[in-house]
């Protein structure tokens, strides 16, 4: 967090209600996490917090189920039950159901999952090598072997499909739907708390405060393990060689988000950020700016 941004988060505090603000009703959780956003890694801490706070994590084995395969298991889950999957989102009438998520900043996220397709350390190995296969056959697009900034400027040169691949805006629509930005809009207003991987840290404060039933605890075990930020992957890949911890230039991001789906995916982003302050407000009133200051030391 920056720090001229203190001085905003007062004078969001000034015009909301102070907290802080405990929401206890729900009893059941729909985690439907984005990928590379840091979803491992609150899995992670919930499954440590299981026996304590007396919660049951299901994980099913099949990523992105259809709607009636998710509507199914939300249906399903009894009091105490944490969903963790990669899915879409429903409405449905599921009563004392609490839908969280986390996004991150979408060229990030890209440049993240960039590198995570060839990781034969972060990935199965047979997947992490087909990709690098397909990398390596396509000569004119490819990008084997290059650093995500060097891909993006290559494509570009050449006349590529350049974009978001993979975006998180499906997280928020229903599955197989067209996921227009209007109903990912919709559908963010169902969720409890949307936090943000840029601010790991406040986001774990945040939901423990908000949902103590299944996140008491969170905040002291994330410190004491030393997990100060979310799993972004190894630094260097064994077999590539490429390194994977460059910031991307402007230039590069410029190409991107003048992409339709990459300028899409910004668009959700401000819109989730946004509303990630104003909850921060509203369920840590006044202490929202003691928190925040001392997440930059």
């Amino acid at each position: 967090m920056q720090r001229g941004s203190v001085l905003v988060l007062t004078l969001l505090i000034i015009s909301i209600e102070a907290g802080p603000y405990v929401n206890s009703t729900y009893t059941r959780l729909a985690f439907n996490k984005v990928g590379k956003a840091g979803g491992s890694t609150l899995t992670s801490i919930l499954g440590h917090l299981a026996r304590n706070n007396g919660l049951t994590i299901v994980r099913p084995k099949r990523f992105n189920p259809s709607a009636d395969e998710l509507a199914t298991a939300l249906k399903v889950l009894r009091s105490g039950h944490v969903y963790s999957n990669h899915a879409g989102h429903l409405r449905m009438n599921v009563s004392n159901l609490a839908w969280i998520n986390i996004v991150r900043e979408p060229i990030d996220r890209e440049q993240s999952l960039y590198y995570y397709f060839i990781d034969p350390l972060a990935r199965k190995v047979h997947k992490a090598n087909a990709s690098l296969v397909a990398r390596q056959r396509d000569t004119r697009c490819g990008c084997a072997g290059l650093e995500f900034d060097q891909c993006v400027r290559l494509r570009h040169t050449r006349g590529c499909v350049l974009g978001c691949t993979s975006g998180q805006m499906r997280a928020f629509c229903e599955p197989k739907s067209a996921c227009s930005f209007a109903e990912a809009m919709v559908m963010l207003e169902d969720y409890v708390f949307v936090g943000l991987m840029e601010e790991y840290e406040l986001t774990i404060h945040i939901i423990e405060v908000l949902l103590p039933q299944f996140f008491s605890g969170a905040s002291a075990y994330y410190k004491n393990m030393g997990l100060h930020r979310p799993k972004r992957g190894v630094s260097a890949n064994p077999v590539t060689h490429t390194s994977g911890l460059g910031a991307v230039s402007r230039t590069s991001r410029e190409i991107l988000l003048n992409t339709p789906s990459c300028a899409q995916e910004a668009k959700f982003y401000t819109l989730a950020k946004r509303r990630f302050w104003l909850t921060a407000a509203h369920v840590l009133g006044e202490s929202l700016v003691e928190v925040a200051s001392n997440s930059l030391k």
